[in-house]
């Protein structure tokens, strides 16, 4: 029974980790095709940088393969290894429900959490509203604000836990020329005190001489920059981001868990479509 635990735990880190990346590293995948695609399926690689959390300086780096598969229709699309599932679409605003989420960070690995609990696996769900300052047709430039509101659940799978609620709403720009397309956001992040208190908190049976005690408050945390890229050639894909994300001012800024004032994230992706159908 643990073995098979292991196992999904595993398969639930490397999917959650999927769904973190490629949401940055590919565009956004109804973009590669035009308007009457129906779905695009593939396998490729990916090689990604990502922090324990935001501030940490221990950095895991993976290089791990991972499906293609793009499916656009009128009130559900998959792209970009996201999901959505639209309540509302026009051409100027499209409302309906979206995720994320992190993936585990064992404590005997990070030297700032040496001694603490693990943290779990955390996914976020919840509604996003895209309003597009123009009108949003494929293969134009497009310029949108997203506004998601995601509520954060940390499990292990014996066990869950409703840990708070987040959002990170962002000015995007969109655009492409030639076979590229390039993608811009920036936007704050904000969430409320149990979800910082999760990943910054330290409670006092935790202090320790270079660790005192830390109770999160809800607010700011943190302003992010993202810089995106995509490139499809018949059937080759290739794409990656760089996401900085300033910790300056966030309310959780003077945790003794926080090692850094800037996050960086990183990540390319490349590839082979096998099967499509337009």
């Amino acid at each position: 029974m643990k073995f098979i635990k292991k196992i999904l735990k595993d398969a639930m880190t490397n999917s959650c980790l999927t769904l973190i990346i490629l949401s940055s590293c590919q565009a956004k995948a109804q973009e590669y095709v035009d308007k009457h695609s129906v779905w695009d399926l593939g396998i490729g690689i990916t090689h990604y940088r990502i922090p324990d959390y935001n501030g940490s300086d221990n950095i895991t780096t993976i290089t791990t393969p991972f499906p293609y598969i793009v499916y656009t229709g009128k009130f559900f699309r998959l792209k970009g290894g996201s999901v959505q599932a639209a309540l509302f679409s026009s051409d100027r605003l499209f409302f309906g429900f979206s995720g994320d989420g992190t993936p585990p960070v064992s404590s005997d690995k990070n030297s700032a959490r040496s001694g603490m609990p693990d943290l779990d696996t955390v996914l976020e769900l919840g509604p996003s509203l895209e309003y597009y300052f123009f009108s949003r047709k494929a293969n134009h430039p497009r310029l949108f604000l997203e506004l998601p509101l995601r509520s954060a659940i940390a499990t292990d799978l014996e066990s869950t836990q409703h840990i708070g609620w987040v959002t990170n709403p962002r000015l995007k720009y969109h655009f492409q020329t030639g076979k590229w397309k390039f993608r811009f956001g920036i936007g704050p992040s904000f969430a409320n005190n149990n979800f910082y208190q999760y990943y910054y908190g330290v409670k006092p049976e935790f202090v320790s001489t270079a660790r005192q005690a830390f109770k999160a408050d809800s607010g700011f945390g943190g302003m992010h920059y993202t810089v995106g890229f995509g490139w499809r050639h018949r059937n080759t894909y290739f794409g990656g981001y760089l996401r900085y994300i300033d910790l300056n001012q966030a309310t959780y800024e003077d945790s003794p868990l926080v090692q850094k004032d800037y996050a960086f994230l990183s990540g390319l992706s490349l590839a082979w479509i096998f099967s499509s159908r337009k």
